[in-house]
């Protein structure tokens, strides 16, 4: 009986000695959060763009700068009454100003960089 229990714990004991040396399961992709759509902007024009002489609200899609396109189109979806133009790099616009129209400006990798009347 001694000697069949001692190959057993031989096999056991080199069992957990290497399961010591396996490595680790690698860690899940590290995926950046999503964050949260900013508030739509209520109707109308703020303070800032009455004072500016505009219409068009761009002070209230302000959080949008560095975002995204997407999240800009998000808090814009349900605004009907807002006139957008969105601007890509190097493509050409009118020299004409709206004082209603928001121009969103995105940059080479499709995010805000700068929201305004005109």
């Amino acid at each position: 009986m001694h000697g069949s229990a001692a190959p057993t714990l031989a096999v056991l004991a080199l069992t957990c000695l290497l399961g010591g040396c396996m490595p680790e399961a690698p860690a899940a992709p590290s995926v950046p959060p999503v964050p949260p759509v900013p508030p739509v902007a209520d109707s109308g024009p703020s303070p800032e763009d009455v004072a500016a002489g505009t219409t068009c609200g761009a002070f209230g899609f302000q959080v949008a700068v560095g975002l995204p396109v997407s999240f800009f189109e998000a808090m814009a979806q349900d605004r009907t009454d807002l006139v957008t133009r969105i601007i890509r790099p190097g493509e050409p616009v009118t020299m004409d100003f709206s004082p209603a129209r928001m121009n969103v400006v995105l940059d080479a990798q499709d995010r805000v960089s700068q929201v305004y009347c005109g």
